[in-house]
């Protein structure tokens, strides 16, 4: 409309026209912030996309850094493997030493206590021999000996 139409439309005609305009304003507002919103959504998701993005970036580190992590562990797991073998053969042939040393120990406290007892075996017999033992009774013969037997006793455990 022209500036002639206008002035010559009456109050109520212009109320109106005023009354559309205004509505139509309404409905434009309405489809401005639409507009808005789904600019701004989109902004979100390449700002989400973007952030997505240096997320994916940042865990591929994090993963890497736990990678090295986990090797660097299972390195120490095998040092620490290595450590206790080694540790646990010297103990082995800590005690194998040492139960050679005891068996060879009691081999001579063997063979001591065997030649004492072959010593003693020979002193009766050349007593026996000497006493002429077969004329005199078995039961005399060990009341006599009672008391060598307890000297033997004593003497095989006290070496």
């Amino acid at each position: 409309m022209t500036d002639r139409e206008l002035r010559k439309l009456r109050r109520s005609d212009l109320l109106e026209l005023l009354i559309q305009q205004d509505e139509e304003m309404e409905v434009l507002k309405k489809k401005l912030s639409e507009a808005e919103n789904k600019l701004n959504s989109r902004k979100i998701a390449i700002d989400t996309a973007g952030s997505i993005a240096a997320a994916s970036i940042s865990i591929s580190g994090v993963l890497e850094a736990a990678q090295d992590a986990a090797a660097r562990y299972l390195e120490n797991v095998e040092d620490m493997s290595l450590r206790q073998e080694q540790i646990c053969a010297e103990m082995e042939e800590k005690s194998r030493r040492a139960a050679d040393a005891l068996l060879a120990e009691t081999k001579e406290q063997c063979q001591r206590m065997k030649e004492e007892t072959q010593r003693y075996c020979e002193q009766m017999r050349r007593k026996a021999e000497k006493e002429k033992i077969r004329e005199i009774s078995a039961e005399e013969y060990w009341k006599k000996s009672a008391g060598q037997r307890t000297a033997l006793a004593s003497l095989a455990y006290s070496s």
